[in-house]
């Protein structure tokens, strides 16, 4: 007999579905997936780790962590910062708790800093290893291989390092004094994207 293997659910609450249904609205299929992705790895290192995480909380805050590159944010700010300003007015305008908003753009703000993986909050340090297992393979190790499988069944990866490069090469050119510029620059991290242990 074959066992299905059970993925991470996704908060049921009602800003938990607007904000699926917003990310699939505004951002590309890749980036789609990439969020989904981030969620349940993010999910699965917090049971690892012991890390007790809010669930709606990290839920979003992996939704929305990329809003600030593929979705239409002004601002001289980082793509980060954009994105978790974007992400608490969302939030916020649909009547979500002020420390819900706060939270989900402190997680946001935060997630491609390094030092975030030792973070007090917990939503801060998932939300940094959710997307770094998915856009350099950090830390994929602690994912169990059929685990991985089946989440890369539920949620293909269709092309996102090009994609992801892309997005990444144009935030870069708009802002190269951002961290995402000097990371792309002195830590080559276009070759750490394409080295990932995923076929693309």
């Amino acid at each position: 007999m074959t066992l299905t293997i059970q993925l991470p659910s996704a908060p049921d609450s009602l800003i938990a579905q607007a904000a699926t249904l917003f990310l699939a609205e505004v951002s590309a299929p890749e980036m789609v997936h990439h969020c989904h992705r981030s969620f349940l790895f993010a999910d699965l290192l917090g049971e690892k780790t012991g890390r007790r995480a809010d669930k709606e909380a990290l839920y979003i805050s992996a939704l929305f962590h990329d809003l600030g590159l593929d979705h239409a944010t002004e601002g001289e700010e980082s793509f980060e910062v954009r994105g978790g300003n974007a992400a608490e007015a969302f939030l916020l305008s649909r009547g979500a708790d002020t420390r819900l908003a706060s939270s989900v753009n402190t997680a946001i703000s935060l997630h491609t800093d390094l030092a975030s993986a030792d973070h007090d909050q917990p939503e801060v340090a998932l939300l940094h290893m959710g997307a770094m297992v998915d856009v350099v393979g950090m830390r994929i190790d602690d994912i169990p291989a059929k685990t991985l499988e089946r989440i890369l069944e539920e949620h293909p990866r269709s092309g996102c390092k090009s994609h992801l490069k892309n997005l990444l090469n144009a935030e870069a050119l708009r802002h190269p004094a951002s961290n995402i510029a000097t990371a792309l620059r002195d830590l080559d991290l276009g070759s750490l994207i394409d080295q990932a242990p995923f076929v693309d």
